[in-house]
């Protein structure tokens, strides 16, 4: 609630609007643009199906849960490139605001990485949690400073409201 937000990037799919939408109500003067380069990976033909026949394909392929492309989809390195480009034409249109992204974990995870120039092995120890708040900072030299990782600070006041409503 408290940060001050300049433009918003967000997925186009419906749980990120959504979930963009609970936010801006607190930011009434913020545009949201949707992209669906900000969507998750897409998984090709596994798209809708049970997560083990992806998990079984990836295995019978050999390659890794980063270089395994589906048919019809991306691997994970492609869906970073794809995030990556999309953050540095933004990163350029919006030097100096604050931008808002709402996305999807494997795809914000694999932005971070990027960002701080760390490796897909370093995963689990960036991944984004579903609600989390994530604050990152671009240095005029376009490095990038990590401040808060995963906050679920914005969790406890709802919980607080919802018990308060209820009593």
């Amino acid at each position: 609630k408290s940060e001050h937000i300049d433009v918003a990037y967000v997925s186009d799919f419906a749980r990120t609007r959504a979930t963009a939408a609970e936010i801006l109500r607190f930011h009434p003067d913020t545009v949201a643009k949707y992209s669906r380069l900000l969507r998750e990976r897409n998984t090709g033909i596994f798209r809708g199906k049970p997560s083990e026949d992806f998990t079984k394909a990836r295995e019978y392929s050999g390659l890794s849960q980063v270089d395994f492309r589906p048919e019809g989809g991306e691997s994970m390195r492609d869906a970073q490139e794809r995030v990556m480009t999309f953050y540095e034409k933004v990163a350029k249109r919006h030097q100096g605001q604050s931008v808002l992204f709402v996305s999807h974990g494997m795809v914000m995870t694999s932005l971070l990485l990027a960002l701080m120039h760390r490796p897909f092995e370093e995963y689990m120890q960036f991944r984004f949690e579903n609600t989390g708040v994530t604050i990152i900072e671009r240095e005029d030299s376009g490095d990038h400073t990590l401040h808060v990782l995963n906050s679920t600070e914005h969790l406890d006041d709802n919980m607080d409201l919802a018990k308060t409503a209820a009593q």
